[in-house]
């Protein structure tokens, strides 16, 4: 937690409240697209920018 603290700018121990405080699991959608794998490459910006 510390190590995440330092790569945010924040001092170490900032986020352990943050992070030791649980909280309910996000609802999953029903449906996940997915979509064709060459449209789903086009949109990754690391791809997006070799292209460029």
């Amino acid at each position: 937690m510390n190590g995440l603290a330092v790569l945010l700018g924040k001092t170490p121990g900032v986020l352990d409240n943050e992070l030791y405080a649980t909280k309910p699991m996000p609802a999953l959608p029903q449906m996940v697209p997915v979509g064709i794998p060459a449209t789903l490459a086009r949109r990754r910006p690391d791809i997006r920018q070799a292209r460029r």
